[in-house]
C-alpha cells in the first residue's frame, strides 16, 4: 500500500533544506542532539555555518558520545566564544576538540548514568530544540530513531522545536522508537553512511591489566562491561564462557 496524499502533502510542508531548518531555531538557547550514529551531519554542518554567519545566537549543545562529524562542524576552534558543548559523555572526538581548542575550559561535561539521560534533558534543562537522524518515513507516517532509543525517544517528545534528517542508511526499529509526521516540524534529507565504532588494538598496560581481572573471573560469570581499551582487552583475550549485560545495567543480587 503506498502512502497516502495526505502524509506526502505533510512531508512535503516539512520537507527544508539543512540551512533553511536551522534558521528556524534563531531563538533557541538549548540544541539536544541524538547520540553517536543518530547526530545529524548536515544539520550540524548548517547550524555551524548559520553561527558563523549570525543567523542564530550562541547555543548550549547537549549530547552522548560526540562523533567526529560534530568535532569538525559545531566543535571547530572558531565556535568556542558561539557553542556551549555539554556532553554527558567525553568522547574521542570531544577530546580531541579540548586539545584542539587550547581550553579545558570549553567542553562542559555533564556527568550523567546513561540511563538517567531522558530524564536529564527533559526534566532538568529546558530542552528548546532537538536535532536527530531518522529512517526514511514509512506508509503510516511514521519515522523510526533506529539505533538510538536511547534519551531520544524521550526528548523527541518534549523538544519544542524538533528537526530530522532522514537518512536512508538507517535502519528500522519498532516500539518507542516510532515517531510520526505530527510529532515533527522540520525534515532534512541527507543520505550518508553510518558512522562507526571501531575498537583500537589494546595496549601493553590494557593487555597487563586485563591478565589480572580475568584471574578474578570464574566461568560462566555475569559481567557489567563498559567501554575502552581494557574492557575491550578483557573479552579479546578471555576464554571464559561470560554472559554479557549493557552498559548501565544493574549486576544481579
Amino acid at each position: 500500500m503506498d502512502t497516502d496524499e495526505g502524509l506526502l502533502a505533510s512531508y512535503l510542508k516539512r520537507k527544508l533544506s539543512a540551512h533553511e531548518a536551522v534558521e528556524t531555531i534563531s531563538g533557541c538557547r538549548n540544541l539536544i542532539l541524538g547520540m553517536s550514529a543518530a547526530q545529524p551531519p548536515a544539520l550540524m554542518a548548517a547550524t555551524a555555518d548559520a553561527l558563523r554567519d549570525r543567523l542564530i545566537g550562541p547555543l548550549n549543545v547537549y549530547y552522548l558520545h560526540g562523533t567526529e562529524h560534530l568535532q569538525q562542524t559545531l566543535l571547530a576552534p572558531d565556535l568556542i566564544d558561539l557553542v556551549t558543548p555539554r556532553p554527558l559523555f567525553l568522547s574521542h572526538s570531544d577530546r580531541a576538540a579540548i586539545a584542539q581548542s587550547n581550553s579545558i575550559n570549553w567542553i562542559e561535561f555533564v556527568p550523567a548514568m546513561l540511563h538517567q539521560a531522558g530524564r536529564l534533558l527533559t526534566e532538568h534543562i529546558d530542552p528548546e530544540c532537538f536535532f536527530v537522524t531518522v529512517s526514511p518515513m514509512d506508509r503510516h507516517g511514521y519515522f523510526s530513531l533506529v539505533t538510538n532509543a536511547d534519551y531520544g525517544a524521550s526528548v523527541i517528545r518534549k523538544a519544542r522545536k524538533v528537526i530530522v534528517e532522514v537518512n536512508r542508511y538507517m535502519p528500522r526499529t519498532f516500539g518507542e522508537c516510532s515517531v510520526h509526521i505530527s510529532e515533527i516540524d522540520h525534515i532534512v534529507e541527507h543520505d550518508q553512511p553510518l558512522v562507526e565504532a571501531i575498537p583500537k588494538a589494546p595496549t601493553e598496560v590494557d593487555r597487563k591489566i586485563a591478565q589480572q581481572i580475568i584471574e578474578r573471573i570464574g566461568d560462566g560469570d555475569t559481567l557489567q562491561i563498559g567501554v575502552g581499551g581494557v574492557p575491550n582487552a578483557v573479552l579479546s583475550t578471555s576464554s571464559l564462557t561470560i554472559t554479557l549485560l549493557s552498559l548501565d545495567t544493574p549486576l544481579p543480587g
